[in-house]
Formats: C-alpha cells, sequence, structure tokens
C-alpha cells in the first residue's frame, strides 16, 4: 500500500492521529508523513485541525473511495510491485483483525542485484521478478540466513532453489545455463524485491506474507504444476 493509502486506512479506523502517531505507526520519517498530508489536503481526502497542538488528523468523507483496489490479473507490471506489496501486507493483515503497521519494509534490490544478508533480528520473504512474472518467492526466518541469501543462486547447495528450477526448465533452454552460470544469471537478469520483518512480529506474520504473495501471483517455480 502507498504511503498515503496507509494514511487514509488509519484516520479511517483511528481518527485524530496525530503526525508523529502516524509516522510511528507506519514506520516512516516524520517528515515524509507531513508531505503526503499535505498532499492528501490539496486532494481533499484528509483535513489537519492546527488549531491546537498537536495537530490532529481526520479523513473527510468519501477519502476512500480514491483508493485503488488490487489488479484482477497476477501479472503484475514491474513499477506496481511496492505498491502491491505494501497494499497486500496491511490489507490482509487488517482484514484478520491483526493489522502489520509497523514493523517491515520493502527493498528494491533492482535488476541487475546484489543479495544482501539479513541483518540483525530480521526474517524476510524473498522474491525474483522475471519478464513480467516471479519466479520465486519464499521466507527465511532470522537463523536461515544461507536460506535468504546465498542457496538460491548455487543448483547444489539445498534440496530446492530457484538455481535449481532454472537449470531443469526446458523453456529456458535459450539461455545456455550452466552449473557454473546460472548464479550470475540470476544476479543480472532477475529484479529482487525483499520484505524484511522484524522478528518480534512472529513467525506466523512472516509465514502470512509469503502465503498471500503465493496465492496472489503464483509464481512459476513454487508447488507442483501437476497440481494446479
Amino acid at each position: 500500500m502507498a504511503v498515503k493509502d496507509s494514511i487514509l486506512a488509519l484516520l479511517i479506523e483511528q481518527p485524530g492521529l496525530t503526525t508523529r502517531e502516524l509516522s510511528d505507526r507506519l514506520g516512516k520519517r516524520f517528515e515524509h508523513i507531513n508531505g503526503e498530508l499535505h498532499a492528501l489536503e490539496n486532494e481533499k481526502r484528509v483535513r489537519v485541525e492546527r488549531s491546537e497542538r498537536p495537530h490532529r488528523c481526520f479523513a473527510l468523507e468519501g477519502a476512500n473511495e480514491a483508493v485503488p483496489a488490487l489488479k484482477d490479473s497476477a501479472t503484475v507490471a514491474e513499477e506496481d510491485i511496492l505498491t502491491e506489496f505494501d497494499r497486500i501486507i496491511w490489507g490482509l493483515s487488517a482484514l484478520l483483525g491483526k493489522p502489520i503497521k509497523a514493523g517491515y519494509r520493502i527493498v528494491d534490490r533492482g535488476c541487475p542485484h546484489q543479495p544482501k544478508p539479513l541483518g540483525p533480528g530480521e526474517m524476510g520473504v524473498y522474491t525474483f521478478f522475471y519478464r513480467g512474472q516471479f519466479l520465486k518467492i519464499g521466507k527465511a526466518g532470522p537463523r536461515s540466513n544461507a536460506r535468504f541469501y546465498s542457496q538460491h543462486y548455487n543448483p547444489g547447495s539445498a534440496a530446492s532453489t530457484l538455481a535449481q528450477s532454472l537449470l531443469y526448465d526446458p523453456d529456458m533452454a535459450d539461455q545456455n545455463l550452466t552449473e557454473q552460470n546460472v548464479g550470475d544469471w540470476i544476479r543480472r537478469n532477475t529484479r529482487r524485491v525483499d520484505i524484511l520483518l522484524d522478528e518480534k512480529l512472529g513467525i506466523f506474520a512472516l509465514e502470512l506474507v509469503e502465503a498471500a504473495l503465493h496465492y496472489r501471483y503464483e509464481p512459476r517455480y513454487e508447488g507442483f504444476r501437476s497440481q494446479r
């Protein structure tokens, strides 16, 4: 969910939040939230009460009608990935009564990309995007750094890796992939986007995010094709 949409959702649920409270709950800088509020005021979707301090914010009637829904297709435009991830995490967790409002961040490693390990106290969901579809989406807990950082680039490193799936896929034969070059091919040709979560959110939050993205995008190399 985009930051403006997240602000609106919070204000519809809890009218009168201050700018500082919005900043804390969304895990965004105060200046960022302030700028988004000014934009929402100009769009006539939010009112900021400045007659007293701290300033309190209110969603205007009908403000949520302008919040866009997820697209119907499971194939998402590349430029929409970060917005959709945010919307899925916030929207689904809120629907289940336990909204994940903070404690996570979405990091676009780009294409080409260089993988980064999990930091202390972090767990993560990793995604690999190529030519309009997700190839693989998976999760790694705070004690599974190898799974998050390196295994998917090395076909012999674990039972199921992106590298191994690519090597066995006949549709990828024209890429001339080998055990020696497949890791470099992944770094050069796929866009990696990671969702980093504070381990304090718990393992069920991690599993929820992974399952939601699986359901939404149906990654090429997840699950058995015969069962689809």
